[in-house]
């Protein structure tokens, strides 16, 4: 099915039950078509709580919130529905339920820094008796990616598990984790999903997201309507780009 006309692309989009993939090129409009669509939902939802817009990063989210309160869409700040990164609602399922995933309290905290994460990691591949130097690179450069499944029998695993049991000793998680974390409450406790899954929610990524937990988390959640830039297939994964 090919839509030319405007008007019936954006009608088309808002009958879908399931989630939508938008792709077109730089300078597209799709920014545009984003905000149309959730003014157009502010319209005609009888609650706006219910309608939740997920941004990739803090600068993505400011785009966002710009273009909505522009002459084009007239919304002031108090109009605007809830528009937050992944990462902050992946650190508000997180507290729902930190025991699940070893935590001591809500009360923990992130760890951003980077030498204090690789000097955890030789911690932790110390204690598991392998080489505190060339053994870390590989579980540092995969807790970027996301794609985590656990294998004990692989190295880098065992090194992983144990940097996240010495970070939830210490009441922390790796800001990474936050994704990752929220995905596997999702999957163990089907009423904490439902309990998100009430909203209409939105994606609007960055220009560049590997991180296979950016995916993860969106898919898992939304049950409407999911609007992405670009897809691109890189090394296997989906990455979403603007």
């Amino acid at each position: 099915m090919v839509l030319k006309n405007y008007e019936d692309i954006v009608q088309t989009i808002m009958k879908f039950a399931s989630p939508t993939c938008i792709l077109a090129g730089p300078g597209a409009g799709k920014t545009h078509l984003l905000a149309d669509i959730i003014k157009r939902l502010l319209n005609t939802a009888k609650n706006k709580d219910k309608i939740m817009v997920l941004a990739y990063a803090k600068d993505a989210r400011a785009r966002m919130e710009s273009e909505l309160t522009t002459k084009r869409w007239n919304l002031t700040h108090d109009e605007l529905p809830e528009i937050r990164t992944t990462h902050s609602l992946g650190l508000e399922i997180i507290k729902n339920q930190p025991e699940v995933v070893g935590l001591a309290n809500e009360d923990f905290r992130t760890q951003e820094n980077r030498e204090i994460r690789k000097m955890v990691f030789r911690d932790a591949a110390r204690l598991l008796d392998h080489n505190e130097k060339g053994d870390i690179e590989e579980p540092i450069k995969c807790k970027g990616h996301g794609n985590c499944n656990r294998d004990l029998s692989k190295k880098k695993c065992q090194i992983c598990m144990k940097y996240h049991e010495i970070m939830c000793k210490c009441n922390r998680i790796d800001f990474d984790d936050q994704l990752l974390l929220a995905c596997e409450l999702f999957e163990q406790d089907p009423t904490l999903l439902k309990k998100y899954q009430t909203k209409v929610a939105m994606a609007h990524p960055q220009e560049s997201t590997s991180s296979l937990q950016h995916q993860r988390l969106p898919y898992l959640l939304l049950r409407d309507i999911i609007l992405i830039n670009i897809v691109k297939l890189v090394n296997g994964l989906i990455n979403f780009i603007a």
